[in-house]
């Protein structure tokens, strides 16, 4: 079943082009979702090669066939050339590295301990640093419940999971040592609203290493290819 789900909005392709003979993974988002990023990008370093079929908001997702991949009917979802869906953007992310036949193998480190440690840095990722940042910054969107109590703890929460990450960075170049990871284009895709709508000048000054890995990691052609010019906020966004 190669039809996909049909929907509003412009279509497009993303990661690698597939091949002769070779089918695409089929990833629907809303554009610019940093979510869908962590696939898009992973999928620049493995060569999986993924479609991004026209997909409206609110419509596409509450579809039969839409329900059938992910019940849940949210984004980004995948649909392999079997007709089966994955749901949740580190799971689609880790997928994407490793379908292609070992072209993404790197992206998991280069042995045993490189691999635990960029599982590590996933789970870190979401559960100590995306948590946290959402719960910064939706609210302030209005996709939340405003609650000055509830944004100063995740505030302090997040700036005690930056310290550790910013001890890292602070030592080597990526997450897991010398070379980039999936845990790296993670990070990055969980940190890009943070840096273009939270951190502002001063809250930066505090995390100088993880700026500068951000920044250095953002103008790799794979992230921007995807991200585009990412350009750093100079003051936090105000509550809409």
């Amino acid at each position: 079943r190669r039809g996909g789900i049909g929907g509003g909005g412009a279509g497009g392709r993303g990661g690698r082009s597939p091949g002769r003979g070779a089918m695409a993974l089929r990833l629907y988002t809303y554009p610019n979702g940093a979510n869908a990023m962590k696939a898009l990008i992973a999928a620049e370093f493995s060569g999986a090669a993924i479609e991004l079929p026209p997909f409206e908001m609110g419509v596409t997702n509450k579809t039969p066939d839409f329900l059938k991949l992910n019940p849940r009917g949210k984004v980004p979802t995948l649909e392999l050339p079997c007709g089966r869906g994955v749901f949740e953007s580190n799971a689609i992310a880790r997928y994407v590295a490793r379908v292609n036949g070992g072209g993404g193998a790197a992206l998991f480190g280069a042995n045993a301990r490189e691999y635990a440690a960029t599982e590590q840095w996933l789970d870190f990722a979401q559960n100590e640093v995306g948590s946290n940042v959402g719960a910064w910054l939706w609210p302030l969107y209005g996709f939340r419940a405003y609650d000055a109590q509830a944004e100063a703890k995740a505030k302090a929460t997040l700036k005690k999971a930056l310290q550790v990450v910013e001890k890292v960075l602070s030592k080597q170049d990526f997450l897991v040592g010398g070379a980039l990871t999936l845990a790296d284009i993670v990070m990055c895709c969980t940190l890009l609203n943070a840096f273009q709508s939270l951190f502002d000048e001063t809250f930066r000054k505090d995390i100088p290493s993880i700026t500068k890995y951000f920044e250095r990691c953002a103008k790799l052609p794979q992230f921007r290819k995807h991200m585009g010019e990412v350009v750093l906020c100079k003051k936090t966004m105000p509550k809409q």
